[in-house]
């Protein structure tokens, strides 16, 4: 008997209701606030958990990526890509966004991602924003080497 294929290997039904139903935790409320005014990418996060005083770089892989996943499902940002002046989300269903993007993650390793790797970030509509948000350009970031949400899983 044959299995079938199964479409999500990570982000799973199970997963994605339970990271869904997660609440904010500290470091990632650190995350957000990061994105009140400027554009996200997982080397925010990453910066996040070291700036908390972690150093073992397997640990900070691990547990940026359960933050990079709870925020994606939870729907709290969106992943995307920019141009020189705006942030133009993705299509790709949550799940998939995180299949492909934690793909990519573990495919970096044991290095961790760079500012403007894997993906680019933007707090939902509904989160607040204290000021609006800046192009990579002004900050001195670069565009992702390649987009998360063309790689095959």
């Amino acid at each position: 008997m044959t299995r079938p294929p199964q479409l999500h290997r990570i982000a799973t039904p199970e997963a994605m209701e339970t990271w869904r139903a997660s609440s904010l935790t500290m470091h990632e409320r650190a995350v957000l606030r990061r994105g009140e005014d400027d554009w996200l990418s997982p080397a925010d996060i990453v910066s996040v958990l070291v700036e908390s005083g972690l150093q073992n770089p397997h640990v900070i892989t691990e547990q940026a990526m359960d933050i990079f996943v709870r925020l994606v499902a939870r729907g709290d940002v969106r992943a995307g890509r920019i141009d020189s002046t705006s942030f133009i989300p993705t299509d790709a269903e949550p799940a998939t966004v995180i299949e492909t993007c934690v793909a990519e993650w573990r495919a970096l390793a044991p290095r961790l991602p760079g500012p403007g790797e894997i993906t680019w970030l933007d707090l939902a509509q509904d989160q607040p924003r204290s000021k609006p948000a800046h192009g990579p350009y002004e900050l001195g970031r670069k565009q992702p080497t390649t987009d998360c949400e063309t790689l095959e899983v």
